[in-house]
């Protein structure tokens, strides 16, 4: 790989991201609304663009590849599972847009506000805030994998350490200085970035035959016992699908859009974006197999220093996916910082725009720099790319009851707590002392069972009172 090539990419890069923190538009800064929604501002492409770019991240690249070496048809199904999920979400959007502005709110927290009491706010924030630490512990492990990797590449080592200090510092900016707006701006570029490196890798695979080589040959070793069996293509296609909709950050971009079209025609364009960087990546992490790699942490990047011989285009290809880390970890800094600042002032409404909400703000910026240092040092504790981003979203999912009592007007505020509280001891038992990879199904069957019996037998309760 050309050092020089690859240094010049991914500095330029960061560079770019730190100096679009600064820019402000007429001189004025930012509010905590703008920070946390950002509200009605942008068309379909660029919704597309920022949702792809929020699920296309460093760690989506490394975690698919590392799936595709275990297994050659995960990654198709979660690509489909994507699909559907960010449709469905994208046909709900009116009515999520509706039923926000009906109350004049315009984040998912204070939404949850209006129709749950405290009690199960609080609940939601706690385990949204340990998930997106999870998340953001998961996108730093994504880039120390990178530097012990490019580490045994490139004679210079000053080299990496650098762009990893860089990309650190990266991080503590633009997504703590400008919010939701700032996450959104540097996506585009991010994802322009991803699009020609992935159309480089995708010419390269047609060039050697990969697709026949990893599906119409017997070459694929099966890794025995990976975890991605049908009880876990079954559970992530009924609970994963919808998983979307309980997502602050996905919530964001259906406000954050100009019109309901562009929220709605935003999400299926993700979707179907999605599926591509999904087969292609693991199709790249098949081909690791074949090849015949030990180590499937880097099947991704193994399988590009075979593809390519050019020196510049290596480093180029590189460097563009090292860089592409931010395009997640700036979500994830955000929503966790939001998620903080409910926790320690339950009160705030993030969908006003007023003096005590300004100063607000200052709290929120604080929050993320010291969450961004916790989920650091979270990354050295659990080192598991994969393990980090399946148990983080499986976590998630035990609010699925409460956001459909939510959306359909159905919610009951002890049904959500009870059932969210039993569903999250099943999962912990589950994620340390079973499968981590399918602690969700148990949970989620909990807490599904407790919720809707609990609302019907509440509800009934009320009409003979």
């Amino acid at each position: 790989m050309n050092e020089i090539i690859f240094a010049l990419v991914v500095g330029f890069l960061l560079i770019i991201n730190i100096f679009i923190a600064f820019i402000r538009k007429g001189g004025k800064d930012i509010s905590l609304l703008v920070y946390s929604a950002d509200p009605n501002k942008y068309n379909y492409l660029i919704i597309a663009l920022t949702i792809t770019g929020t699920i296309v991240g460093g760690g989506m690249f490394l975690a698919v590849g590392q799936m595709g070496y275990e297994s050659k048809y995960i990654g198709l199904v979660l690509g489909t599972i994507y699909i559907v999920g960010l449709g469905l979400l994208g046909f709900f959007a009116k009515k999520i847009r509706e039923l926000m502005e009906n109350y004049k709110i315009y984040t998912l927290l204070d939404f949850l506000s209006i129709n749950y009491n405290r009690k199960v706010v609080m609940q939601f924030t706690i385990v949204n805030f340990l998930m997106y630490l999870f998340l953001l512990a998961s996108q730093f492990v994504a880039i120390f994998q990178f530097l012990s990797f490019i580490n045994s590449k490139i004679e210079n080592h000053l080299i990496p350490y650098s762009l990893v200090m860089l990309a650190i510092v990266a991080l503590f900016l633009y997504p703590v200085i400008g919010g939701l707006r700032k996450d959104i701006q540097t996506d585009i570029i991010q994802m322009v970035i991803i699009f020609i490196v992935s159309l480089l890798i995708i010419i390269k695979l047609f060039q050697n035959n990969v697709i026949e080589n990893v599906y119409t040959t017997n070459q694929f070793t099966s890794m025995g016992n990976n975890g991605y069996g049908v009880t876990f293509i079954i559970g992530a296609i009924l609970f994963l699908t919808p998983s979307f909709f309980i997502r602050m950050d996905m919530w964001q971009r259906i406000i954050t859009a100009r019109t309901e079209k562009d929220a709605r025609y935003g999400f299926w364009i993700a979707g179907a974006l999605s599926f591509v960087f999904f087969a292609l990546f693991t199709l790249i992490g098949s081909n690791a197999n074949i090849l015949k790699f030990d180590d499937s942490r880097f099947a991704t990047l193994n399988t590009i220093y075979v593809l390519f011989n050019n020196p510049v285009v290596l480093g180029f290809i590189v460097g563009g996916l090292f860089a592409a880390v931010l395009s997640t970890s700036d979500t994830l800094i955000n929503n966790a910082s939001i998620f903080a600042t409910k926790l320690l002032f339950p009160k705030t409404n993030f969908s006003l725009e007023e003096t005590k909400n300004n100063k607000l703000l200052k709290f929120s910026r604080f929050f993320a720099v010291i969450l961004t240092i916790v989920s650091l040092l979270l990354s050295f504790v659990v080192p598991d790319i994969v393990d980090l981003i399946i148990g983080a979203f499986s976590l998630l999912l035990i609010f699925f009851p409460t956001i459909i009592g939510l959306i359909n007007k159905h919610n009951n505020s002890d049904a959500a707590f009870y059932s969210a509280f039993i569903g999250l001891l099943v999962f912990l038992i589950s994620f340390f002392f079973w499968d981590p990879k399918l602690a969700f199904v148990p949970s989620v069957f909990v807490s599904f069972l407790i919720y809707f019996p609990y609302y019907l037998l509440t509800k009934k309760q009320n009409k003979i009172v």
